[in-house]
C-alpha cells in the first residue's frame, strides 16, 4: 500500500492538503445606526491577538482580493452617505483609501471587488476614489471602514459592511 501511495504522489495524482486549504473568510467591517451627520467616523471594531479592542480588522496577511459589500437600510431623513474602505501596509501609520460606495435616500445593497494583483505601473495617488469606484492593486494586511453622512437621518437608518477576503 505504501508503494502505491508513493507512486500516485510521484505521478502528481495527489495534491497535498496544504495546497487545498482555503484561507479566506468573511469579515464584519462594521455596522452603524445613522442619526446626526458624521465625518470620517470609523465603524470598524475588532479584537487583536492580544485581546485588545481595535478599530480595524487585522491578521489579513496574504490577502490578494476582497469583495466589499455595504447595505443601507433607509428609514427617513438624511441626504447622502459615503462608505469608504481603507487598507494599510505599514501597520496602521498610514491608511490608504481603496474603495468608496455612495448612498442617498433609499435602501440599497452595493458590492465591489478589489484585487491586490492588479499591477500599478505608476505611483497611485493617496486620495479617496470617486463615488462607487475602487483603486485596484493596493491591499495591505488590515482593513477599516469610515463613513461620512450629510443631513440628519431619522428612524431606523443603518449601514452594514462586510468583506469576503481571499
Amino acid at each position: 500500500m505504501k508503494r502505491i501511495a508513493v507512486l500516485v504522489f510521484a505521478l502528481g495524482l495527489i495534491i497535498p492538503a496544504s495546497a487545498l486549504a482555503f484561507t479566506g473568510r468573511i469579515v464584519n467591517l462594521g455596522d452603524a445606526t445613522l442619526t446626526a451627520a458624521v465625518t470620517d467616523q470609523i465603524i470598524t471594531s475588532s479584537v487583536s491577538a492580544q485581546s485588545v479592542t481595535i478599530t480595524y480588522i487585522d491578521r489579513l496577511e496574504g490577502m490578494n482580493a476582497l469583495t466589499f459589500e455595504a447595505r443601507l437600510v433607509y428609514g427617513s431623513g438624511g441626504t447622502s452617505l459615503k462608505v469608504d474602505l481603507y487598507t494599510t501596509i505599514d501597520q496602521g501609520t498610514n491608511w490608504l483609501p481603496i474603495c468608496r460606495l455612495a448612498f442617498t435616500t433609499s435602501s440599497a445593497l452595493k458590492v465591489a471587488n478589489v484585487s491586490g494583483l492588479t499591477p500599478k505601473t505608476t505611483a497611485a495617488a493617496v486620495s479617496v476614489p470617486s463615488d462607487d469606484s475602487c483603486n485596484d492593486g493596493i491591499l495591505g494586511d488590515r482593513l477599516l471602514v469610515r463613513i461620512t453622512s450629510v443631513g440628519t437621518y431619522g428612524t431606523n437608518t443603518t449601514i452594514s459592511t462586510r468583506a469576503a477576503v481571499r
